[in-house]
């Protein structure tokens, strides 16, 4: 990540697959891979193109496509205003540690305290809450390669993808690092316990969750490559733990 705005490169996991799954001709109209390459601002027309790959038969609001949200700040241009983008409904799993800081203090996001989490492998107080940008799973807003042998806990018990409600979290644009990520902090489909409800799409502190329309759970691609079905009722501790790359729990899926 160059910088949170689409005035930078900041192109996201699924842009740099693009050649891999027939759409080279999309990757080369937004210069994903050119040296340089372009910012987001800059692909407009790429952007705002929708990629069917990216897309779950059962999200309802996938074909509301492309879209506009003020709310989504990576997506929010200081000169040309909310950019028109094309939306994802699969995210990359950043890890279980999620809050900004410890609930209260001058790092906290605002998020719902029972969803704060830190990594108990990071001793920095300033980061150790931040799973945006210092996560413990396996795609996160980091410059550094993470390989199969950095999955210590076993590719087999870590999560890489999951589904993600387009219409559940404006920060939702496939081309953004930051729209094509989620945390593992919360269960699937996590509600606010408070009142039973979904929290606002535009409250992204509360919103980098693994949603899907699937009764009762969502579908995840392991580390592996194999696809598991988890329920909603997974206990947190082990949703968690399937969420870390390097935390030396063991845990398998029930």
């Amino acid at each position: 990540m160059y910088t949170y705005d689409p005035t930078g490169p900041n192109w996201s996991w699924l842009a740099h697959i693009l050649p891999y799954i027939d759409q080279e001709n999309l990757s080369d109209l937004a210069k994903v891979e050119t040296t340089p390459p372009n910012n987001i601002n800059q692909s407009l027309a790429a952007i705002a193109t929708p990629v069917n790959t990216f897309l779950c038969p059962s999200d309802p609001d996938s074909g509301n496509n492309p879209v506009s949200h003020p709310s989504n700040f990576d997506m929010l241009d200081p000169t040309l205003g909310p950019l028109t983008y094309a939306v994802t409904c699969y995210k990359g799993n950043i890890g279980s540690n999620w809050g900004g800081g410890p609930p209260g203090s001058p790092l906290w996001w605002g998020t719902d305290p029972q969803w704060c989490n830190p990594d108990p492998l990071n001793s920095d107080p300033n980061t150790r809450y931040d799973g945006c940008v210092f996560g413990n799973g396996v795609l996160y807003e980091t410059q550094r390669a993470i390989r199969f042998s950095d999955v210590r806990d076993g590719t087999t018990n870590t999560i890489m993808i999951g589904e993600a409600l387009s219409g559940k979290d404006y920060q939702n644009a496939w081309c953004h690092m930051d729209n094509a990520i989620a945390t593992c902090a919360y269960p699937p489909n996590a509600k606010n316990p408070a009142t039973g409800m979904d929290y606002p799409p535009d409250q992204w502190w509360n919103r980098y969750a693994f949603t899907s329309n699937h009764t009762g759970g969502c579908q995840f691609a392991m580390t592996d490559g194999s696809v598991r079905f988890i329920s909603d009722n997974i206990s947190l501790t082990v949703f968690r733990a399937l969420g870390t790359r390097n935390l030396g729990e063991v845990v398998e899926l029930p």
